[in-house]
């Protein structure tokens, strides 16, 4: 007898071969399982992640938002009374930061971030019309006037849209 017969008839037989891939069968089930179990539980939190706001910081956001609404209303008071204002809309903000948990709730923090920022960058252009109205000071040219007023327009309308979307996540 040759070697191909002996494994051919005594160690390798139809039956050895079925026995090897049922068992590679099965562990490729158990494995496939686990694998389709990992894949879908990272997806589930993927989504959570980029979807899903906490309640705390639904709570510390709406109460954020609210200061930052009302800083809107201050953008013609005084320095003091603004500056009081803003630092509290700060404080807000930043106890919603430390609140985030999820990419959702980063997100929220960041925007309230941004919409703080537009109105303070619009009452200090507000604050710079006024000084290129007052007499004593330099009288800038029409196009930079127009230009200012244009981008003054574009902050509104960007400062609006923050508003409805910090609205629209937070309102649910």
């Amino acid at each position: 007898m040759g070697i191909r017969e002996v494994l051919q008839t005594e160690i390798w037989s139809k039956e050895t071969s079925r026995k090897i891939l049922a068992r590679i069968w099965k562990a490729f089930r158990v494995v496939g399982i686990g694998v389709g179990v990992v894949l879908a539980g990272f997806f589930l939190f993927a989504f959570s992640w980029a979807h899903w706001l906490t309640a705390s910081e639904r709570s510390k956001g709406r109460m954020a938002l609210v200061q930052v609404d009302e800083l809107q209303n201050f953008v013609g008071a005084s320095d003091e009374e603004f500056d009081s204002r803003l630092t509290l809309a700060k404080l807000k903000i930043q106890e919603a930061s430390f609140a985030a948990a999820t990419g959702k709730d980063t997100q929220v923090a960041d925007l309230l971030y941004i919409y703080m920022e537009g109105i303070q960058n619009l009452r200090f252009e507000k604050k710079m019309h006024e000084r290129w109205k007052s007499p004593h000071d330099y009288v800038p040219s029409k196009e930079l006037q127009e230009s200012a007023e244009k981008n003054e327009e574009l902050e509104r309308d960007e400062i609006k849209t923050l508003k409805g979307m910090l609205h629209e996540s937070l309102d649910k």
